[in-house]
């Protein structure tokens, strides 16, 4: 990707639908990190968002999927010890209710202080492989424009 001029190439991050998610280290490390600063702080840590769409109909397979990837990637935060997270789809706000619910005790993790975790730059600085797709590119803009319209939405 020489053509990407003023880009350093290893901070590249590649197409964040198919090769960026909390199974990175990168990641992983920097939801361990958050919850132990925040929890040794007594403040709650919130988890990162849960960006897919679920499909309209909850019949079909591709809602399914859709769904047990959420949950995958969301029960490995609740079991790093996050306080809550964020969704992009209002449709997942109960199923992810639900999830934290059935593994976590009371309205917190903040008896999770982590002191497991010993995180180092090179785990937070360590880039997930892959490349850059033309999708991702479109996936990430479109993403952008549907926020940068819900909160225009909201000051009107």
């Amino acid at each position: 990707m020489s053509h990407l001029s003023g880009h350093r190439q290893d901070f590249l991050l590649p197409d964040r639908s198919k090769y960026v998610n909390m199974e990175k280290r990168f990641l992983r490390s920097y939801m361990d990190l958050l919850v132990q600063t925040c929890h040794r702080r007594g403040a709650l840590a919130t988890g990162g968002m849960a960006a897919p769409l679920l499909p309209q109909s909850q019949q079909t397979d591709s809602y399914s999927r859709v769904l047990a990837s959420v949950e995958r990637l969301k029960l490995l935060e609740i079991n790093a010890g996050v306080d809550g997270f964020m969704v992009y789809d209002m449709n997942l706000i109960k199923p992810m209710q639900e999830l934290f619910e059935l593994h976590t005790e009371g309205d917190n993790q903040l008896h999770q202080v982590r002191d497991d975790v010993s995180v180092t730059p090179e785990d937070l600085l360590s880039m997930p492989s892959g490349g850059v797709t033309l999708y991702g590119l479109k996936y990430n803009i479109a993403v952008g424009v549907l926020f940068i319209n819900a909160w225009l939405s909201e000051l009107l």
